[in-house]
């Protein structure tokens, strides 16, 4: 992550594999730390179906602000 996108951007996303306190698999398919940078994990249909919530939340923040 560092290499690709550097000092600044890696410094403020978190972890991006594990299991956070309710179970779920950290830093994927929501804010990551870094807006606009974002992972997504599983087959395609699954990046079919969440890639589109994350483009429509990406929409609706830069629209509305």
């Amino acid at each position: 992550m560092r290499q690709v996108c550097g000092d600044e951007v890696a410094s403020k996303v978190g972890a991006v594999w594990g299991l956070d306190e309710e179970g779920q698999i950290e830093g994927v398919w929501r804010h990551c730390g870094h807006d606009g940078l974002w992972f997504g994990i599983g087959n395609l249909l699954q990046s079919r179906i969440h890639s589109l919530h994350l483009a429509m939340r990406e929409f609706l923040l830069y629209s509305l602000s």
